[in-house]
């Protein structure tokens, strides 16, 4: 009777959400991720996935399993929100895109020069923009970042 028992013992991992352990009649052992009820019942696929077979798992395999899982478990529930939000729209990558970028936001401190500054901040900011507009902002120094 000690022996089933022994038999059906299931190893704990940490931080494995969703982790659903199989004993087939073949002997070992199967981990199993497994979506959660309602959201698989919306249509999230997979419903389940298999991480991992085998005796019993090593330290290293535990590590993997609970990462697998915990992918999983963050795949399922982004698609439970509606997906990956869209892109911000204050990204940008070069400095024509930053200088668009300062032109047209409400919050910019341009919006609130007067007239004439602005014009001839716009003179300025052609002249840039003609002349490195193409380069990425990352390659810029230390205060064009802090403006990022």
């Amino acid at each position: 009777m000690d022996t089933k028992k022994a038999d059906k013992r299931k190893p704990k991992i940490e931080n494995a959400r969703g982790l659903v352990w199989e004993h087939p009649k073949s002997g070992g052992l199967i981990a199993r991720w497994k979506a959660r009820t309602d959201i698989r019942e919306r249509g999230f696929e997979p419903e389940t996935a298999r991480i991992w077979s085998g005796e019993w798992p090593t330290p290293t395999e535990c590590l993997y399993i609970a990462s697998q899982c915990e992918r999983l478990q963050t795949e399922m529930l982004v698609w439970a929100r509606g997906g990956m939000p869209p892109p911000r729209a204050d990204h940008f990558e070069t400095l024509a895109d930053l200088i668009a970028q300062y032109k047209t936001d409400p919050d910019s401190s341009y919006r609130k020069l007067r007239y004439r500054s602005q014009q001839n901040y716009d003179s300025r900011l052609r002249r840039i923009e003609r002349d490195y507009g193409g380069e990425l902002v990352q390659h810029q120094g230390p205060a064009i970042s802090a403006l990022a």
